[in-house]
């Protein structure tokens, strides 16, 4: 028997917590949510079903839209493969998982 992709997605979640766990504040400062992103933040993906997003790579954030903190809608926009532009839903934040660094 094989391990599926989600399979696989869901153990790279459980060793991401892990290591979480050994450096809570690695980053030098307070643990920051989607909430408080704002262009210019540097984001790396551990989850996705994207063709258009690496795992563990660091992406620079163009756009938060307004309201992006409240509106389920929300979206945001970071510079993608080849730095083309990608856009991705808040509502979809279950298909993809990523942390602010």
């Amino acid at each position: 028997m094989g391990v599926t992709r989600e399979q696989y997605l869901e153990a790279l979640d459980i060793v991401e917590t892990y290591h979480q766990q050994l450096r809570p504040h690695s980053h030098g400062g307070t643990l920051r949510t989607w909430h408080d992103m704002k262009v210019g933040d540097k984001i790396v993906f551990t989850k996705t079903l994207s063709k258009y997003v690496l795992l563990d790579k660091e992406y620079e954030v163009l756009e938060v839209s307004l309201g992006f903190t409240d509106d389920h809608n929300g979206y945001f926009t970071f510079k993608g493969e080849n730095r083309v532009p990608r856009c991705l839903a808040k509502s979809l934040i279950g298909g993809y998982k990523a942390k602010l660094v």
